[in-house]
């Protein structure tokens, strides 16, 4: 199986469930920042090879990061 990549720019909220990344994205484009105007992506962690955070505002869970580890 082919592993991704996973690049993250932008400020995003990443967590864990059921051994999926749940990612939380604001919008970003002078829109009101409420729960309506977020994205949520899930990906399967198994299909992850590598993380790049590359923004200060990234928020990560311990839970996720222990399982990223596995």
């Amino acid at each position: 199986m082919i592993k991704k990549t996973l690049y993250f720019g932008n400020p995003a909220y990443l967590s864990l469930k059921d051994r999926q990344i749940v990612i939380r994205l604001p919008k970003v484009d002078g829109e009101e920042a409420n729960k309506e105007s977020e994205t949520i992506v899930t990906k399967p962690i198994e299909d992850v090879a590598y993380v790049v955070l590359d923004n200060n505002q990234i928020t990560i869970t311990q839970a996720l990061l222990s399982a990223l580890l596995d």
